[in-house]
């Protein structure tokens, strides 16, 4: 996890390693390299559309050097087109434009989760999931390297 994380999640009954990532919030001890997460809450986010775009869209650029990166979204598509925003005059249509325009620009892939328990959730099975495939794969290059 990022040290420079403004509300992370807690990982109840595991160790997690604090450190100042390059870009994104999240990634596992086994995936470094091929791993990044990158959480915001709607108010983040929107902040990301509006004043804060080009500093956000320069950390997506560094992303793409990492194969798996996700755009983990604590609100839903829904809330985002509703527009009931406060302290914005970020349009939704350019907020969900913002969102899918970085999708095909970056690759980030993003993923609305709803909320921050669904946020802890998605985190915990990406990192386990894309550990499991890094295990994998060296087991298979050792493998293939006695053979």
């Amino acid at each position: 996890m990022d040290s420079r994380e403004q509300l992370p999640y807690a990982w109840p009954g595991q160790t997690v390693e604090v450190a100042k990532l390059d870009v994104g919030d999240y990634t596992g001890h086994h995936v470094l390299d091929r791993l990044r997460i990158e959480r915001k809450t709607l108010a983040d986010f929107l902040g990301c559309v509006g004043k804060g775009r080009g500093r956000f869209e320069r950390m997506l650029e560094a992303m793409t050097i990492y194969p798996q990166r996700f755009l983990l979204l604590e609100f839903t598509l829904e809330d985002l087109t509703r527009g009931d925003y406060r302290h914005t005059k970020v349009h939704p249509r350019s907020a969900v434009g913002s969102v899918f325009g970085w999708a095909l620009k970056y690759g980030v892939q993003p993923l609305f989760v709803g909320d921050r328990n669904h946020g802890l959730a998605t985190v915990r099975k990406l990192v386990e999931l894309s550990t499991k495939k890094a295990l994998e794969e060296k087991k298979g290059a050792l493998a293939d390297s006695t053979t």
